[in-house]
């Protein structure tokens, strides 16, 4: 309207017509005539909604972002950088320090109590490194964890032998339910085994297993994982050209290309079981 050097009435005429929900119904619900120019139009609306408006975020509020227990590195960076968007050009110094406030004990903090950052941007230069050491971290830990499952399960032959047991009587127990369903009902259907066999990536849950659920939840991420362990190395991949009908906004980590999400990739399906397999 300033640009348009619109007149007062324009500008009173106009300004309804970006209304929606809360403001259209008190808009409707003003008297009749008790508009008489823009200033007075929008001094109502300010009072009536001033309760509504976004709180600015401050150096202080900055400070009570703290890491919480067991809150990754990653995760941390990512809750304080969306806090500190509107700020970070205005003071870099202070939201620097206050990111280093709220740090849990690590090497990172260390790092940045012996050669403090004047900036956030000198922040993410340096927390990348240690963001790849924590995650390699809690891979090794996971893998551990099985090693350490596997082979408790492996000493424990009566508990292994107890829990087969268990699993044969609930199996006697479900082929005497079926019979008996089967009896009563003269129509119960059959299942035929005629399905033909498929390969891995198109097989349905129960061929696939548990394993292929997490490989198809957790693609993205175990390519980043055998990637930090250099299991896949980067001479090893090649970039598929996209395909005439494919859909160019997905892209896959693994192909560097687009034409589909990492998590469809069946290349990287059948690599990373390849992995697996190989110990």
């Amino acid at each position: 309207m300033v640009i348009s050097a619109a007149s007062d009435a324009v500008k009173c005429k106009m300004f309804p017509a970006t209304f929606k929900g809360t403001a259209m119904v008190w808009f409707t619900t003003l008297p009749r005539g008790s508009i008489t120019n823009f200033r007075d139009f929008s001094s109502k609306f300010l009072i009536q909604f001033s309760a509504s408006k976004t709180k600015q975020v401050t150096i202080e509020d900055l400070y009570n972002v703290r890491q919480s227990e067991g809150e990754t590195l990653k995760q941390y960076v990512k809750r304080f950088s969306a806090a500190s968007v509107k700020i970070e050009e205005l003071e870099p110094n202070a939201c620097a320090r206050a990111f280093k406030n709220g740090l849990q004990p690590g090497k990172l903090n260390s790092k940045l109590s012996r050669r403090p950052a004047k900036s956030m941007a000198e922040v993410h230069a340096r927390e990348n490194t240690y963001i790849l050491d924590e995650e390699y971290d809690a891979f090794k830990r996971r893998r551990a964890k099985v090693e350490k499952d596997g082979d408790q399960r492996d000493a424990s032959p009566e508990d292994k032998a107890s829990k087969d047991k268990a699993e044969e009587s609930k199996r006697r127990d479900r082929k005497v339910r079926t019979a008996e369903k089967t009896t009563k009902d003269p129509l119960y259907p059959r299942k035929d085994n005629f399905e033909r066999r498929r390969p891995w990536h198109q097989a349905d849950s129960r061929q696939r297993g548990e394993s292929g659920k997490s490989l198809s939840a957790h693609l993205t991420e175990l390519l980043r994982e055998v990637e930090a362990i250099h299991v896949v190395k980067d001479g090893e991949r090649k970039a598929d050209p996209p395909r005439p009908k494919s859909n160019k906004t997905k892209w896959c980590e693994y192909h560097r290309s687009a034409g589909h999400d990492t998590g469809d990739c069946f290349t990287l399906k059948n690599e990373i079981e390849r992995l697996i397999k190989a110990g």
